[in-house]
């Protein structure tokens, strides 16, 4: 539908003289980038439906369709595109992230830990940022942002102690070796409604188009958290990304960005995420902003969700967070990780083990 005067009319080269077509019902991110009338430069960066009205990232910038006029109407900046630019960048076929205070660091798809070594969280977030780059720990005791970057400062620095959220190294339950991680998080504040206690490597880079494989053990020990396994970009507002989901007792995934879209296995097919024994996840992600996404899961060496769709907030956002541990939670959690890795291939073994005893 061509919403004025010209209606028939499609041109499709300058968007800025072409009328406006009515984005229709079910349409996909390649059909809405070949709409006539798009706003500023035309270049869709994101699309979505929300409440059964279309919505487009444009520049960094959210428009809705007006329904009846097709107009597009500027809702708010969402994010800054020279934030890509100017942040990541490549010298002799290494990545580089560029913080505002002017340093650089080197960025990787590739990254392993097996919690063999250290005792503390500031053994975790070591100055050279060799494993992890930061602690979040989302609690009624540390409610938001700056109370929780408080809290992760000064445990690193090792002058002060956790306050109800927490993660210790423990030798009574891992997967191999002699240490894994025990995270744990009590039950959220009516005002967060989530409780998190996870830990950030900050140094990883995965673009539209790249693959993300991803293997870890997890042993859940009672109720499971809703999340254990983010991936995310801080150059839009809140951080949205993909993350790896515990609905109704299965593994499954989401799009924490626009309307969310979610992958779930299917109800006649589920297999149950079970507690009290160790569980190999195993994640492979093509990062897209589109209908060309795709993320496949395994749970214990069995493919148990394979689906396309959106996988990336925008076309020009780069994944350079890893949140694992329980990344989310409505409910008291405690969640044992080991022997994690993450690379740009399937290169690593998924061992299929079905449990091993509490030790």
């Amino acid at each position: 539908m061509i919403c004025n005067a010209l209606i028939g009319l499609v041109m499709f080269v300058n968007y800025h003289n072409d009328p406006a077509a009515l984005v229709p019902p079910g349409a996909t991110t390649a059909e809405v980038r070949a709409l006539p009338g798009l706003p500023g430069s035309g270049t869709v960066d994101a699309f979505a439906f929300i409440n059964g009205l279309a919505l487009v990232i444009v520049d960094g910038n959210a428009y809705w369709q007006n329904p009846s006029t097709c107009a597009w109407i500027f809702y708010e900046n969402i994010y800054d595109p020279s934030f890509y630019q100017y942040t990541f960048y490549m010298v002799n076929d290494q990545w580089y992230h560029r913080y505002n205070t002017g340093v650089s660091l080197p960025i990787s798809t590739e990254f392993s830990e097996d919690f063999e070594s250290g005792a503390t969280v500031g053994d975790l977030l070591p100055p050279n940022a060799s494993r992890f780059t930061w602690i979040v720990l989302l609690s009624p005791l540390a409610p938001n942002v700056p109370a929780y970057n408080a809290l992760g400062a000064c445990l690193r620095a090792g002058t002060c102690d956790f306050l109800d959220n927490r993660l210790d190294f423990v030798s009574t339950v891992v997967h191999s070796g002699q240490k894994s991680l025990r995270f744990y998080a009590v039950p959220p504040s009516p005002e967060s409604l989530t409780s998190k206690s996870l830990l950030d490597r900050g140094l990883v880079i995965f673009r539209k188009g790249d693959d993300a494989w991803y293997s870890g053990w997890y042993y859940a020990e009672g109720d499971l958290p809703f999340t254990l396994l983010d991936f995310e970009t801080s150059g839009i507002n809140g951080r949205p990304g993909f993350r790896i989901t515990l609905r109704n007792g299965a593994l499954g995934a989401e799009l924490k960005w626009l309307d969310k879209p979610t992958y779930l296995q299917d109800p006649g097919s589920m297999v149950t995420f079970p507690s009290g024994q160790w569980v190999n996840v195993r994640v492979h992600v093509l990062f897209s902003e589109d209908e060309f996404g795709k993320v496949e899961i395994w749970q214990d060496g069995v493919r148990v969700l394979s689906q396309q769709g959106r996988t990336l907030p925008t076309a020009d956002s780069v994944i350079d967070y890893l949140q694992v541990g329980i990344t989310a939670t409505p409910r008291e959690t405690v969640l044992y990780v080991d022997d994690i890795h993450l690379s740009a291939t399937p290169k690593f073994s998924a061992i299929i083990r079905k449990s091993l005893p509490h030790r």
